[in-house]
């Protein structure tokens, strides 16, 4: 529970054991006790079509998240082959810099030893805030006991300037195909952007469902902000990250929907880990991530997110964009270039069910008491 890094001389190491990867705070706790190489002693369970085939989300998307949120290098060693009948594991061992990208990988069977040698580079990651995480050190809010509601979720690419008229007519067309949220990529607009609302908030009062809008400005202030409409009221929040940017100075309030829970990240905010981590102890089912840009490693930092909280995570840049499942999985995605708006199904039982594994539960076996650290600058 210390999460101790030590220094060799040429380099500090902090060291990872199998599903601590699959925790962000045990990682991001190396980093901010100074670890520039994060070591991964894994056994990576696998399956495949045949056994060169055999992957892992591990060395898919969460390693190379868990590299690029923290600025280090990660250097992975796992088994591979069968055991008992009834298990495969995935060999790939590898090495990915601090950019989420893997420099050499082994095959998935066979003994192999990597040798490579590392580097410093610039890869200085978002900056924390750690007076906006005290979520971290508390037990996570007991989930609701309701399970039962399904929905549709909506991912909207959408480029350029903005211009509510056509969010409303595209938000009413997703409306009649029974979407219940529509999350809009980033868009540019003027300070006081928000005196346009009322129609969206018309047509939602109207028709129901909900809709996220989110808006980057350009004027005095560099804001990016965004607001979550409901039939009720709407919500606001202004991105808490980022560079070059204005900043607010709480994150994102979750807000109840009739289909679950939803939490807003703007920008940068999707590739801190606690922001995230957050909104989900928090009780978010499901994570609202607008871009105002391809960000690097979008794609797989979002299935990160999902796989783990066990939530939803609707990614929406100005062009793509994807919904994620609970198990990180992508259940719905957007050409690129095609500018169409998908839609995915959600459903409670999936994102309030957080058992990764047998006897892994990513919400109970937190150990909150021993994250302190990072509340600490």
């Amino acid at each position: 529970r210390d999460f101790p890094v030590w220094d060799a001389g040429f380099a500090k190491f902090g060291v990872l054991i199998c599903a601590d990867g699959r925790v962000p705070e045990i990682a991001r706790m190396r980093k901010v006790k100074g670890a520039e190489v994060i070591l991964d002693l894994t056994a990576w369970v696998s399956s495949g079509r045949t056994m060169a085939d055999l992957n892992t989300t591990q060395c898919e998307y969460l390693m190379p998240t868990r590299a690029l949120e923290n600025g280090a290098w990660v250097a992975a060693a796992d088994k591979w082959g069968t055991e008992d009948g009834t298990i495969v594991y995935a060999g790939r061992s590898c090495v990915i810099d601090p950019l989420g990208v893997a420099r050499t990988a082994a095959p998935s069977t066979g003994d192999a030893v990597l040798v490579y040698d590392i580097e410093a580079m610039d890869s200085e990651p978002i900056q924390r805030r750690p007076a906006m995480y005290g979520s971290l050190i508390q037990p996570a809010r007991e989930l609701p006991q309701d399970r039962n509601a399904a929905g549709r979720v909506a991912v909207v690419p959408t480029s350029g300037a903005l211009e509510m008229a056509a969010v409303v007519r595209r938000y009413l067309a997703l409306r009649s195909q029974g979407c219940d949220l529509a999350v809009f990529g980033g868009v540019d607009g003027p300070e006081g952007w928000e005196v346009e609302l009322p129609a969206l908030e018309a047509a939602i009062r109207d028709h129901g469902g909900a809709a996220m809008v989110a808006v980057r400005t350009t004027g005095c202030n560099w804001w990016q902000s965004a607001a979550l409409v409901t039939p009720a009221r709407t919500y606001s929040h202004t991105a808490t990250h980022g560079r070059g940017i204005d900043t607010g100075e709480s994150l994102s309030e979750v807000v109840t929907l009739p289909i679950g829970n939803v939490g807003m990240m703007l920008g940068d905010e999707g590739y801190v880990p606690e922001v995230a981590r957050c909104l989900a102890l928090n009780g978010a089912d499901i994570l609202a991530w607008s871009l105002f840009e391809d960000g690097p490693m979008a794609e797989r930092v979002a299935r990160t997110r999902s796989d783990e909280s066990r939530v939803y995570t609707v990614l929406a840049p100005p062009d793509g964009g994807m919904v994620c499942n609970p198990d990180g999985g992508v259940i719905a995605a957007v050409p690129t270039g095609s500018g169409v708006a998908m839609t995915a199904s959600t459903h409670l039982a999936f994102s309030r069910w957080k058992e990764r594994a047998p006897g892994t539960d990513v919400f109970g076996d937190r150990i909150p008491e021993a994250y302190g650290a990072l509340l600490r600058r």
